[in-house]
């Protein structure tokens, strides 16, 4: 339990760190160390952008009052998970209606996103490039399964159900194994996404097809639709 809380917190910390970019307007290089990123963040902040921090602040605070609202009330409940999608939609409608927030003040936007599905990927495979990939793959494969351990845990004491650690392997060696045809980065249970999922009530894997189908649907089609967000 130590180590899973360890983990837990680490990795929230470092999640957090990595989305202060957003808010605070500029460039922050990354860095395995949380005193580099600090330093980092620190030595940026001649390029402090005000416009984009009073945003994010705004959305950040209706996120979190948004979540308390939905705990706090039944009939809010769905509100809850809407809160990201309100906030995208808002922001996109924001940056499209509002040139000067680009032009003017500078706040960034995603811009053009490639529509599609990943290319096949199983002609690029070397055998000669597995001594180069092997000790970084290990590393990953460590990292990536104590991950999906460390939310399902969490989750696991939440909800009173216990996690079988073997079959939690097998699925992401599974995973692993047909994303590597496709071009996929490495495949694990993701904290912030399982979260999402937890928030909304999903129970079964079921929820993961619907993930499928939304996500499918999005690159094929939907892609033009997040230009300004």
């Amino acid at each position: 339990h130590p180590v899973t809380s360890g983990f837990t917190s680490g990795a929230a910390i470092i999640i957090g760190l990595s989305q202060l970019k957003y808010m605070l307007g500029y460039e922050i290089p990354k860095s395995q160390f949380i005193h580099d990123t600090v330093g980092n963040i620190i030595k940026g902040l001649g390029g402090f952008n005000y416009m984009s921090f009073i945003l994010g602040s705004i959305f950040l605070l209706y996120l979190v009052v948004n979540k308390k609202l939905s705990q706090r009330y039944k009939r809010l409940k769905m509100l809850g998970p809407m809160g990201p999608l309100v906030s995208c939609l808002v922001g996109i409608l924001m940056m499209f209606a509002i040139p000067q927030l680009s032009n003017d003040f500078h706040v960034k936007y995603v811009g053009k996103i490639p529509s599609g599905i990943m290319p096949l990927s199983l002609g690029a495979f070397r055998t000669g490039d597995i001594a180069k990939v092997l000790p970084t793959a290990l590393s990953s494969c460590l990292i990536g399964y104590m991950e999906s351990i460390a939310i399902g845990k969490n989750l696991a004491s939440k909800h009173g159900y216990d996690i079988d650690a073997g079959q939690e392997m097998l699925a992401l060696g599974l995973a692993n194994v047909v994303g590597s045809l496709f071009s996929c980065y490495p495949v694990t249970g993701s904290f912030s996404r399982s979260a999402v999922n937890n928030s909304t009530g999903a129970v079964t894997q079921l929820s993961g097809l619907v993930t499928v189908i939304v996500m499918f649907a999005t690159l094929m089609f939907l892609t033009p639709l997040f230009f300004w967000l």
